[in-house]
């Protein structure tokens, strides 16, 4: 899947836009810098996995959109994991 989204010349014009081929990079960045930084309380959602495999989101309402699991359903299951682990955490500390 990664020379796919790597091979710029098979995105449409307006997708370029997106620059889908430097999201890994992109976000090896931002977790390198949050690493370094002094924040210690956060949780990286890294949502690049979903999204490689969907690069396709910006376009018209369809099934691959509208039917579940969708990459938005995905993304609100994650969250609220994220969400009642931080809260069972809380409570035990």
């Amino acid at each position: 899947m990664e020379a796919v989204i790597a091979n710029k010349s098979s995105y449409k014009a307006n997708m370029l836009k997106f620059r889908w081929w430097e999201f890994k990079a992109q976000n090896a960045i931002m977790e390198n810098l949050l690493t370094a930084s002094r924040l210690r309380n956060y949780h990286i959602l890294d949502a690049y996995d979903i999204n490689i495999r969907r690069p396709d989101h910006h376009r018209p309402p369809d099934c691959l959109h509208n039917c579940f699991p969708s990459k938005t359903e995905v993304y609100h299951q994650l969250m609220l994991h994220f969400l009642k682990v931080s809260a069972n955490s809380s409570l035990h500390s």
